[in-house]
């Protein structure tokens, strides 16, 4: 099993607008399990927090394509398509977790314990969306282990 991270470049959010961020979606032949999540956002010290969702998704949206990096150089190409910054929303399934982020400078992130990493199955998607109550920028990060 190898290691992979999906990282996005800076993404505008618009105030009050639900945005995905990032998706992964798995191959037919083989899922993946999610080790981490990480976002940092440049809001305003003062601004609300900004909801996030990490969710599974039925559609890719319209987005940009983007290739997950192995941690180990080593390693082969992940095969679990990526894309980020969706222009136009995925259709939304279920919703794993939400939290709510500081959006003022402030970097969350979430390991995920072993035995407790949300797997996405063979021919399937999941995304982090965000939704802030001011402009901002975000940068997220998927860390999958294929």
């Amino acid at each position: 099993m190898d290691s992979y991270v999906l990282s996005t470049d800076t993404i505008a959010l618009s105030a009050a607008t639900a945005k995905t961020v990032a998706q992964v979606a798995t191959p037919a032949t083989g899922r993946i399990k999610l080790s981490y999540i990480s976002i940092a956002m440049d809001g305003a010290a003062s601004a609300t927090p900004a909801r996030v969702d990490l969710l599974r998704q039925t559609t890719s949206g319209t987005a940009t394509s983007t290739t997950a990096n192995p941690i180990d150089q080593d390693a082969p190409a992940s095969l679990t398509s990526c894309v980020k910054n969706c222009t136009v929303e995925p259709t939304a399934s279920t919703i794993l977790y939400s939290w709510y982020v500081a959006n003022g400078g402030q970097s969350f992130m979430i390991n995920f314990a072993p035995g407790e990493e949300p797997v996405v199955q063979e021919s399937a998607r999941i995304g982090v969306r965000i939704t802030s109550p001011s402009a901002c920028n975000s940068i997220t990060n998927i860390g999958f282990i294929e």
